[in-house]
């Protein structure tokens, strides 16, 4: 299998936890590591992912970045 494949692969299924988990679920506000972002799918691609599912994002303390429901 191509490794490029799997990257993506990964970056998908990590955005699908996000989405899937109980405070998005709730429309409430969901916390991940920038460096998690940065090795699971990139910054470029998380930040066109959030846009084209209508949320914000805001950089926090210690590296975290928030992530907002737009109401």
């Amino acid at each position: 299998m191509d490794s490029g494949f799997l990257l993506i692969w990964r970056g998908q299924n990590w955005l699908q936890q996000i989405f899937s988990s109980q405070a998005a679920r709730k429309g409430g506000i969901v916390r991940r590591a920038k460096d998690d972002i940065d090795r699971m799918i990139g910054p470029q691609a998380f930040l066109a992912e959030m846009r084209r599912r209508g949320y914000s994002v805001a950089t926090g303390k210690q590296g975290r970045t928030i992530i907002f429901p737009l109401a």
